[in-house]
This record gives structure tokens, sequence and C-alpha cells, in this order.
């Protein structure tokens, strides 16, 4: 599966869930259930490459509300949340 069918599977996904009201993941379920294995693996390898390439420092610090962007942005008591930082950064 390449980049462009990937979307093209979540763009029809989400379209039709939002006309039946229903949850995109549900509906992404269900679509993926209907096809292959071999397009439910080919899926899979497409969103672990993107949440891998976006699973950087630079994009948490990007962030507004992670504690890796500016002082101005983050909570008082950020202690905690910087232990929920990425463990798999890049």
């Amino acid at each position: 599966m390449d980049i462009d069918r990937f979307w093209d599977v979540i763009e029809s996904v989400r379209s039709a869930a939002a006309e039946a009201g229903d949850p995109l993941d549900e509906g992404l379920v269900k679509q993926l259930a209907n096809g292959t294995q071999q397009e439910v693996l080919e899926y899979a390898e497409r969103f672990d490459e993107l949440q891998d390439a976006l699973y950087r420092w630079d994009v948490w610090a990007a962030c507004p509300r992670h504690p890796a962007s500016s002082s101005a942005n983050r909570p008082r008591s950020s202690v905690r949340s910087r232990r929920q930082a990425p463990s798999r950064a890049r």
C-alpha cells in the first residue's frame, strides 16, 4: 500500500463515519477487516512509518502543551508531564 492509498482509506472512512455519525476508529476497523490480510499488514506498515516520522522531540516541542515547548505555555507543575515524554525519540 503506497502512501496515497493509505490516506485514501482514511479519507473514505472519515467521510463515511462523519455521515453516519460513527467514530472514525470503528469505521477504520470495519474497513480493514473487510480487506485482505496483506492490505491490513501494509496499512499497519504505513501507519508505523508515519507515526515514527512524527514521534520526534522537535515535533513534541512544537506542541504548546508539551513541557518541551516554551516556558510561557508550560503549566506550573510540569515535572510530572516531563516524565511522560516520548521514549522512542529519534
